[in-house]
C-alpha cells in the first residue's frame, strides 16, 4: 500500500501466503490491526459510509495496478483475495469502533484489568543422583558439582553444561533437570546435545553416554532438542506413551501428561517415532500426534507455532480455549477457574513470552468469544 514493495519483494511475500506459512503470526498482526484502528483516538469521527466505500475502491485500485503486479499477471488472483480482505478489515474496523465507542457509552466496561501477572522466567531444580538438590536460579555461575568424572557447571548466560573430564570412569547415575510452572532452561548433555525445556517439564538422563550403546533420556512436559550427531550411538527420548529414536536431529516433543495426545514435531533430519504397536518415520516439517491408543498420525506442521515457546514467544493456532489456558497456566504459574459455559471456538494468536498476561488474555477478548477476570493467582473465565 505504502508503494516499498518491490516486484521480487512482493513475490516473496505472496508465496509465502500461499503457502501457509506462519499462519498464527499472519492472523495475530490482522488481529492487531484491527483492535489499532479500534482503539485510535485520532479517527475522525464524521467519516461516513461513502468514504469508507472510497476507501475500499483505493486499496483495490491500488493493489491491481501497481508497476509490481502487473510483473506477476499469474497472481491476480490472490492478489485480488488480498485486497478484498485489506477491504473488509477496513470496512469490518471502522465498523467495530463505532460499535466500541456506543457500546462504551451504553455500559461503561472498558477492557482493563485491577490486577496483571507477571510471565515466567529462566529456572529449573538439578537433583543429582545422591539426592542433592541444587535450585539454579539461586546458584553461582561456575562449577555445580562433580559426579563420576564429569564436571556440571553453570555458565554466565544460565545454561546447565556438563563436560567429561575422564573418559574411563563408566557411570549410569541419573541426573534430573526439572522445571515448575513459570520457569524455562537449556541444557547441554554430555555428548554436547542441547535440550531446552518449557515449563513443568522434567529431564531424566545419565551423567555420561560413554559405557552404553545408545544416548537414552526420558522427558515429561515439552522439550525441543538439537542432538549431536553420532552414528554409533542413536539418541532415544523416551516418555509415557512413545520412544523417538534420532541420530542428529533438531525436533520438538510436547508430552505433557494433561494433553490428550503427544506431538512431535521435527524440523531438520529425521526421526523415529515408536509407539505400543506402530512406528513411523517423519521428515522436517512434519508432526506427528500419538494418543497411545490408536495410530500415529502425520500431519503437516505449523513449525514457527511448535517451537515459539523455545524462540520466547507465546503462540496458538486454532487452538480451544482449554487448550490455551493450560498453556498460560504453565507459563504465567496461574490457576484457571471456568465460569458458566465455555466457548467451543477456535482461537489463534500470540505474543512475546515477556510480556505480561494481560497482553495475551485482552488479544483472545478482542474476538468478543471470551472474557476473563484476574483475582489475585487465579484467572476467571467466561463467555
Amino acid at each position: 500500500m505504502n508503494k516499498q514493495c518491490n516486484p521480487q519483494q512482493l513475490e516473496m511475500v505472496l508465496r509465502i501466503i500461499e503457502e501457509g506459512q506462519h499462519q498464527a503470526e499472519w492472523d495475530a498482526a490482522l488481529s492487531q490491526d484491527a483492535i489499532e484502528v479500534m482503539n485510535a483516538e485520532d479517527l475522525d469521527l464524521a467519516i461516513g459510509n461513502e468514504q469508507i466505500l472510497n476507501l475500499n475502491e483505493r486499496i483495490l485500485y491500488t493493489i491491481n495496478n501497481s508497476p509490481a503486479v502487473i510483473q506477476l499477471s499469474n497472481r491476480k488472483r490472490i492478489l485480488r483475495r488480498i485486497a478484498i480482505a485489506a477491504s473488509v478489515l477496513l470496512c469490518s474496523a471502522i465498523g467495530l469502533y463505532f460499535y466500541k465507542i456506543n457500546h462504551n457509552k451504553q455500559t461503561q466496561q472498558p477492557n482493563t484489568y485491577t490486577s496483571d501477572i507477571v510471565p515466567g522466567k529462566q529456572g529449573a531444580t538439578l537433583t543429582l543422583a545422591n539426592g542433592k538438590k541444587i535450585i539454579l536460579s539461586h546458584a553461582v555461575n561456575g562449577e555445580l558439582a562433580k559426579e563420576a568424572g564429569v564436571v556440571i557447571s553453570k555458565t554466565d548466560d544460565g545454561q546447565l553444561v556438563y563436560d567429561i573430564i575422564d573418559n574411563g570412569v563408566e557411570s549410569s547415575r541419573i541426573n534430573t533437570l526439572s522445571t515448575s510452572n513459570g520457569e524455562t532452561y537449556k541444557i547441554r548433555l554430555p555428548d554436547h546435545s542441547e535440550v531446552w525445556l518449557n515449563a513443568a517439564s522434567t529431564l531424566k538422563f545419565p551423567t555420561s553416554f560413554s559405557s552404553s550403546k545408545q544416548r537414552k533420556v526420558e522427558l515429561i512436559g515439552e522439550g525441543y532438542f538439537e542432538i549431536a550427531k553420532d552414528k554409533s550411538k542413536p539418541f532415544i527420548v523416551k516418555t509415557a506413551e512413545q520412544e523417538v529414536e534420532v541420530l542428529g536431529t533438531h525436533f520438538n516433543i510436547n508430552s505433557y501428561l494433561e494433553e490428550a495426545s503427544v506431538k512431535t514435531t521435527l524440523i531438520e533430519g529425521s526421526i523415529k517415532i515408536s509407539g505400543k504397536s506402530s512406528s513411523r518415520i517423519l521428515k522436517p516439517g512434519q508432526q506427528s500426534t500419538f494418543s497411545g491408543k490408536g495410530d500415529i498420525l502425520l500431519t503437516d506442521a505449523d513449525v514457527d507455532a511448535a517451537i515459539a515457546w523455545k524462540n520466547n514467544q507465546f503462540m496458538f493456532d486454532s487452538e480451544n480455549i482449554q487448550v490455551i489456558m493450560r498453556m498460560i497456566a504453565r507459563w504465567y504459574n496461574v490457576d484457571i477457574e471456568y465460569v458458566g459455559e465455555i466457548s467451543d471456538e477456535k482461537f489463534g494468536g500470540g505474543v512475546s513470552r515477556f510480556d505480561d498476561v494481560s497482553k495475551v488474555l485482552k488479544s483472545l477478548e478482542s474476538t468478543n468469544k471470551v472474557h476473563f477476570k484476574i483475582e489475585g493467582k487465579k484467572i476467571l473465565v467466561s463467555k
